[in-house]
């Protein structure tokens, strides 16, 4: 079949990896391996929280007998397979919101079987409710957590992702060639690029690129080659319609990627018209009941962690007035939804003629006059306090903004607001993005914040208009506590 696929005497195989390490990653591969980690990883996910808060629970009530709960445990394994149902096993190419959705769905219904085997068991008055509802709330946290410690194990030891071959080696394929290299959270490692435009050059080459010779040990490495990814736009129509009519078999799995232009939907809806495939695309946030909800949940999280937040805040307002002996709060005047100037609050982390030091600075600094003029930022900005290094680079100076969430003007995930200055990065796109409600934080601050370019940040900020849904704001709200403990692209 390999000999068939490849017959084109034009055919053009381009990869950035060498045929060494092409080997490595296609024998380090076993997706059975892949799935027990996970799996070990839920188990301890689960276990840990439900055995510490039983032994808390046991410890400080006197009724309870914690030998009971030893009966249960076998009812464990209930969340393996509810989680393989799922399709959480491994888990390859799914997307971090829709996994989190999928594993806070799926833990919630392990959760309400085991306590419904108590029923079952007629002993339900034996075990405490509390134990139950604690440890359910706890394992939504510690799951996912310790399968992002899994995986990042599995990656700095090159066994996790299953290699993976790309045709298409325009710009799209490229592009796409380096997304999966630089993100092996998917698990999807590309080993191959394939030109599929038939009879042409390659018009896009990978830099350094090593073009492969159809040779023995290449069809030896592509036969255990089990998934291909097709750029549709960039293979000639004989290939697709090979694909179509079942042409490459010995690939178990084939997924179609569009145009990379496209409008991109994490949520996006199928449509069959009579045999005619039809994609929905979603704006979720543009509607009105979606924006609805985000403000109740914004009103509620704020209200739930005041305790947490407020001495913070107490603690940065000192240290604020302790080394300005100025007002600790600083107002800024942005763009809100639509277009509306708002009033952003943030913590006061610059010194007195703020203004009259950049100048000054970036006259005998032109090189940093540049960064300064396309980003409004700068990595030594000699403005910042020695306070003010502190809070930017755990992103504490922006917790006065929850007071603009209270008002109503900012939320507490979305596009983080601008100045009418910065509205020629977004072109068009800044009419689809000015439709909501800027953001605290978003997908640009747990995307490495200023060390991301804005031409990204622009296709960050349109991507979360289109996709937002309660899971993609939960992933960002775990992220974006890693990227201010980590203090990474902040400045």
């Amino acid at each position: 079949m390999i000999e068939d696929i490849f017959s084109a005497e034009s055919l053009e195989v381009v990869q950035l990896e060498s045929i060494s390490k092409t080997r490595s990653l296609v024998k380090n591969y076993h997706r059975l391996w892949m799935s027990i980690g996970l799996m070990i990883a839920d188990l301890i996910g689960v276990f840990v929280p439900t055995v510490a808060i039983s032994v808390i629970w046991a410890n400080t009530h006197e009724k309870m007998d914690l030998s009971i709960y030893s009966s249960l445990l076998p009812f464990t394994l209930i969340f393996m397979i509810i989680y393989l149902f799922a399709g959480l096993y491994p888990a390859v190419g799914m997307h971090p919101a829709n996994e989190l959705k999928k594993l806070t769905l799926s833990t919630s219904i392990g959760f309400l079987i085991l306590f419904s085997v108590t029923f079952w068991l007629r002993n339900a008055e034996w075990y405490s409710r509390a134990t139950f509802g604690l440890s359910w709330v706890f394992s939504l946290v510690t799951v996912p957590l310790c399968r992002d410690l899994i995986r990042r194990l599995g990656i700095r030891l090159h066994v996790w992702g299953e290699p993976v071959a790309i045709i298409g080696s325009g710009k799209n394929g490229v592009e796409f060639f380096r997304f999966l290299s630089k993100n092996p959270r998917y698990g999807m490692n590309p080993i191959v690029l394939i030109n599929g435009n038939i009879g042409q050059s390659n018009p896009s080459k990978l830099s350094r690129p090593s073009v492969l010779a159809r040779t023995a040990s290449l069809k030896n490495i592509l036969s255990k080659v089990n998934t291909m990814i097709v750029v549709t736009n960039e293979i000639a129509p004989e290939y697709f319609s090979k694909i179509i009519n079942g042409k490459f078999l010995q690939f178990h799995r084939v997924i179609m990627v569009p145009n990379l232009q496209m409008p991109s939907s994490l949520w996006i809806s199928p449509m069959d018209f009579g045999g005619v495939l039809g994609l929905e695309i979603r704006q979720n946030l543009l509607k009105h009941d979606q924006q609805l909800f985000k403000r109740f949940l914004d009103i509620a999280i704020i209200l739930v962690f005041l305790p947490f937040w407020l001495p913070i805040f107490m603690v940065c307002s000192l240290l604020v007035f302790l080394d300005t002996s100025k007002t600790i709060i600083y107002k800024q005047s942005r763009l809100g939804q639509k277009g509306n100037l708002i009033t952003v609050y943030k913590f006061r982390t610059m010194v007195d003629h703020a203004d009259e030091v950049l100048e000054e600075f970036l006259q005998e600094r032109e090189h940093l006059r540049m960064e300064w003029s396309q980003t409004y930022k700068l990595k030594q900005d000699p403005r910042t306090t020695r306070v003010g290094r502190f809070l930017r680079k755990f992103s504490l100076d922006e917790l006065p903004q929850l007071w603009n969430v209270l008002r109503g003007d900012m939320s507490l995930i979305g596009p983080r607001p601008i100045v009418n200055d910065e509205i020629r990065f977004y072109g068009s796109h800044f009419n689809l993005v000015n439709q909501v409600k800027p953001g605290l934080t978003g997908l640009w601050q747990v995307s490495g914040r200023n060390n991301v370019g804005y031409e990204d940040r622009v296709a960050l900020d349109e991507y979360y208009v289109r996709n937002w849904s309660i899971w993609l704001d939960f992933y960002i709200f775990l992220r974006t506590a890693e990227a201010i403990i980590v203090g990474k692209g902040a400045y």
